[in-house]
């Protein structure tokens, strides 16, 4: 087996503690749809990424609730400027039964968090959660994805196709064998933006196909989101 890039720590992290109590069985409930979103890097478009992974969802009728590791306040610009109805908003997790989407200041990488949560979670229907950091950097990546690869159905990193300081961590994970790469799928962005507009488009690739195709093949593939869920 080839050796892996094992990303760097990036110094003065947001968040460079992690959870330190033990690995315990986190009792996961199996009837809602759990995802989640990581960066490469400070601006690799994680934020747009949850945002096109929520309006999938929604479009497939499904309750969405976007889980937060780093706290926002209910008048931050994600949910009064970015999002409209009904994820312009912060609820409180006992509020999930009566709520149509929006989001939670939770953090997810503490396992007290998340057991209060899916105790909320076990009676619910037709709800889809999409765990994210909402941090500035990408300090503490392989800690998060190893607490996320827990509980996650599905593991997105987004990255930025035309940057390598967010294509090489990309790379590494793909090589990292404590990984479970059956969960991890990129979310490619290409700026085919012009003087006139801002573009960008959208591949979803798996782990597999990440490291064996060539960047310009996924740079075809990239277009506006059309994304199966």
């Amino acid at each position: 087996m080839s050796n892996y890039l094992k990303p760097r720590k990036l110094k003065g992290s947001l968040l460079s503690g992690s959870n330190n109590s033990p690995a315990i069985k986190l009792t996961v409930p199996q009837n809602v749809q759990l995802l989640a979103v990581v960066r490469t890097k400070g601006g690799s478009g994680e934020k747009h990424l949850v945002k096109a992974l929520s309006q999938a969802l929604l479009d497939k009728h499904k309750r969405v609730f976007i889980c937060l590791e780093t706290y926002i306040k209910s008048n931050d610009l994600l949910l009064t400027y970015y999002y409209s109805n009904p994820l312009n908003k912060l609820i409180d997790i006992e509020k999930i039964p009566e709520s149509q989407g929006g989001f939670l200041n939770l953090n997810w990488r503490f396992n007290n968090n998340l057991e209060k949560l899916f105790s909320i979670l076990k009676h619910e229907q037709n709800v889809s959660i999409i765990f994210t950091c909402n941090t500035s950097g990408a300090g503490e990546m392989e800690s998060r994805i190893k607490q996320l690869e827990r509980f996650c159905d599905q593991i997105y990193m987004s990255v930025c196709i035309d940057t390598l300081e967010s294509i090489t961590p990309a790379k590494g994970f793909c090589e990292n064998p404590t990984v479970d790469q059956s969960k991890i799928t990129f979310g490619c962005w290409l700026d085919k933006s012009t003087d006139e507009k801002k573009l960008y488009h959208l591949a979803l690739v798996s782990s597999k196909e990440f490291r064996t195709s060539d960047l310009s093949k996924i740079k075809h593939k990239a277009r506006l989101p059309n994304i199966n869920l």
